[in-house]
């Protein structure tokens, strides 16, 4: 999530926060871009699914980090940025 941050991106204000709620760890990867087509925004987690961009890349980051989310238990939601753009959050269990 982080590369795709750097890679496609609007250069502009972003933020990666990591924190823990209750026994979950949360991970939020934000950008002040434009945001996510609602059309794509269905799609954008399916491999090889790539929104308009000039960047170079298979269409398979969201997709591997869902797969990462869903074997640890955890998920990963496309929500509107508080800074203007998308917000990819994921959530997993702490184990102990």
């Amino acid at each position: 999530l982080v590369q795709n941050l750097l890679v496609h991106a609007t250069p502009g204000p972003a933020k990666v926060q990591l924190q823990q709620n209750d026994d979950r760890l949360v991970l939020t990867v934000a950008d002040s871009g434009p945001g996510i087509d609602a059309a794509l925004s269905e799609t954008i987690f399916e491999p090889f699914k790539r929104g308009p961009t000039q960047a170079s890349g298979c269409g398979v980051g969201l997709a591997m980090a869902r797969y990462a989310a869903d074997a640890h238990g955890g998920s990963v939601q496309l929500r509107p940025s508080d800074l203007g753009g998308s917000a990819f959050v994921v959530t997993v269990p702490l184990r102990g």
